[in-house]
Order: C-alpha cells, then structure tokens, then sequence
C-alpha cells in the first residue's frame, strides 16, 4: 500500500511504504490474507532510521495475524533489547544502531512505548482478544521464547484469572478454565476466580520471510522553477537521472536539468531525481502553468483589515493574520465569469515551528456561502519563517458563473494537536479554472 497521495491538483503516489499503515491494513482486513502475508514479509522498516516501539507494536500484532514468526520475533527483540538496554520506555531509537540519542525527538517515559510493551504480552504471548461479549484467546509463542509463561490476576470484568500458556507456535493443542477442557473463549458473564491453562502444538513457521534491509538513504527532492517557459532544476548529488512529471504522469526521463514547456494549458509539473539503484526521490513541489485569463488572484487584505507584523514578502499592500481569536471567519467575494471547475489555493506564512515536527499547522474550512467545499491546510514553514510565503493545498470546486462569497472558518474541526496555536498569515487566494 501507498503511503499517501500528494501534490496540489494531480496527486501522485508515495515511493514509500509506512509500517503503522501497512499494519493496521493488516489488523483491520483491508488486506485479505494473501495480501496479509505479503505485506509483513515484504515491507521494509519504518521511516527515517528509526525504530518506534509503539508502530512496531501494532505491526507484530499484524505479523502474528499472518502468521509469520520470524516478523514477531524481530518486533519483539526490536522493543524489548532497548528497553532493557536503557530501563525504560523510550519514544523512538536509531534503527542502524539501537541507540535512542541522534533521533530527532524522544521522551524518557512514553507511555505508548510502554502501552505497545504491555500489548505485545497480553494480545501476542498470550494472544487475547476482546470484543463485546467476549475474551478470546489465540497466542502466537515464537519457538525461541518456548517453555512456561504465566499471567496472575489478569482483572477481566468481574473475574480475576491465573493464566498459564505451555509450548511455541500459534496453534492451540488444548484449553482449560479451571482443569474443563473448553473453547479458547472466556464469556463476558464469568465471575470469580479461575484458572486458564494454553497449551500450545509446538508448531514452528521459522521459515517466513520478513524485508530486512540496509539503512539507506534516498537522494534529495530537486527544486523546479519556470522562467520563460523553460522548467530547470538543480543538480543532485547521487542522481543518475530525473524523470519530470506532468500532471502526475512522467513525460520524459533525462539527465539534463531543464525541460522546455510548449504546452500552455493548465498542467503541473514536477520533478524526481533517480539514483544508481533505479530508487526515486519524491518529486518536488509543483510548478503550475497557466495562462492568465483561466486564473485570478483576490488580495485577502481588501476585505479584512490588514496585520501590522513587520513580514516581508508578501504580495498587494499586506496580509491578515488568522488564529484562534483573530479573523475566525473571512468573508472573500469573487465573481465566476464561467462556470466550471476551478481549483482554490492560498498564498500563506506560517512560522510557528519547524517544517519536521511540532503541531502548529493551521486549519481551516472554506466554503461556498453555507456549502462546505474543503479544508485548507497551512502547516508551518519553519521556526519563526514568517516571511517565508509559500501555498496551501488546493481545492477543488465546481461554482457556477455569477457572484460567490467564499468563507475561511475556523470550525469545530479544525484544531490541531497543539490546541492553542492554530495561526498563519494569508497573503492572497489564487482561482484557477481547470
């Protein structure tokens, strides 16, 4: 599965894969179980030489779904050694040599490392299972982890058990509530005190296969400009080639660093460096060619009161200032000579924190009058880059010829994981008909 899709107006695919979301396609069924099977043994590690004991949870939950040993084995080694090595729950640690200093961010005592842990115990070794009525079990005991592991006074509802598996493997031999050979299903009603004794078939699957893979690092993303309809872009060092993009579907591959445009229609470029191993950076931010009569620019500032905020930049006599308590809601009109489908972007600032981390980003909502037509996203473009002007996302709008308001609301929906910081500065909106 893809990553993500991005872009502006032709998205395109991720050359990446990520292990949170491969596993929760896993976990959830939205692979099927040859799918499954594929995606635990193929899918290489996570991003950014990392290791996140939290996504490698969930994805040795998901490798003890397909059933494969040597996945859940990795997973568990890949928590519980740095663990142990630092005597505590770290956020993240350097997968290339275990460590947890060189990352970019970590906290001593994370609790979803820590959560992660717990869960490798209960739904893995122990292989419960809760649903509504009930507590299921299935455990998956890699052979290198065999022999006797015991759970006292596991609290489920009203019961309190003693749980005991015996043996490896993820098949169960026999299940026992209190000496009575039963289900391997405890009922949501039971009461008490009991015992619950696994025993498992001694059943190895050492031979599946899990993508373990050098560090390695992908080459740069190239930065594309146009002038005077030729598109160029910088030399990148590793790159054998580059493969230029048009409205997300390659056009050429060259080892040049410039592509003559002829084509004067709306279309977006974009640019991709290819290094020796045939592996592609992502490509880089759109370049958008259009003719001025499909396209019109609406200074925010001629509506609303400007900011007084030193910026430079920007383009028009200002730009306003949006947060939590300013300019909750603009009002923008604009007048559709032609209907048809047009897609809507805003110049912005945002310089509340660094591009890679932080949750800073700005959101909102526009709309057509009373007609919600998408969210605009404005993340941050740096520590204090407040004159760093860059765009939005684009949306995209079928509106009918005549007069229109546009609306930038900051609703409900629209906060962030900061809670309090959700600002950006607005320069001008640009509509562009499709």
């Amino acid at each position: 599965y893809g990553q993500f899709i991005y872009g502006r107006n032709s998205k395109i695919l991720s050359p990446r894969s990520d292990a949170l979301g491969e596993a929760l396609c896993v976990l959830f069924g939205i692979a099927d179980e040859k799918k499954q099977k594929k995606v635990i043994a193929n899918i290489p590690p996570y991003h950014n030489n990392a290791v996140w004991p939290f996504v490698q949870s969930y994805f040795a939950l998901a490798a003890a779904k397909a059933g494969n040993e040597n996945a859940v084995m990795e997973s568990i080694a890949a928590i519980y050694r740095p663990a142990a090595l630092w005597a505590t729950n770290k956020e993240n640690f350097v997968a290339s040599n275990g460590d947890f200093a060189g990352t970019q961010i970590n906290s001593s005592n994370m609790l979803w490392s820590l959560s992660g842990s717990i869960g490798l115990v209960y739904k893995v070794l122990f292989g419960m299972q809760l649903t509504e009525n009930s507590l299921r079990f299935n455990p998956f005991v890699p052979e290198a982890l065999k022999g006797k592991r015991s759970l006292s006074n596991f609290k489920y509802r009203k019961a309190l058990l003693d749980i005991e598996t015996n043996g490896f493997g993820n098949q169960i031999k026999s299940f026992r509530i209190d000496g009575k050979l039963s289900a391997p299903v405890i009922s949501s009603s039971l009461k008490g005190k009991h015992t619950i004794e696994i025993v498992l078939v001694n059943y190895s699957n050492s031979n599946s296969n899990i993508h373990s893979v050098e560090h390695y690092i992908t080459v740069a993303t190239p930065a594309a400009s146009l002038q005077n309809n030729v598109l160029t872009w910088n030399s990148v060092e590793g790159a054998k080639q580059f493969s230029v993009l048009k409205n997300g579907v390659e056009v050429l591959k060259t080892t040049d660093t410039k592509y003559t445009i002829t084509d004067k229609h709306f279309a977006e470029y974009q640019v991709a460096a290819i290094d020796h191993k045939n592996i592609s950076s992502f490509a880089s931010e759109p370049v958008v060619v259009y003719d001025n009569v499909s396209s019109k620019t609406y200074e925010i500032e001629k509506n609303v009161a400007k900011s007084d905020a030193a910026y430079k930049g920007y383009s028009g006599s200002g730009f306003v200032e949006i947060s939590k308590i300013k300019n909750t809601i603009l009002s923008i009109p604009i007048d559709i000579i032609e209907a048809g489908l047009y897609t809507i972007g805003f110049k912005y600032a945002n310089g509340n924190g660094p591009v890679n981390t932080e949750n800073k980003c700005a959101i909102r909502t526009l709309k057509d009058g009373t007609k919600v037509i998408g969210t605009i996203v404005l993340p941050q473009r740096g520590t204090d880059e407040w004159s760093n002007w860059g765009w939005s996302n684009f949306i995209h709008a079928d509106l009918t010829k005549g007069k229109h308001t546009l609306l930038v609301s900051l609703e409900l929906a629209n906060e962030n994981m900061n809670g309090e910081i959700n600002e950006a500065m607005l320069d001008y909106m640009e509509v562009i008909k499709l």
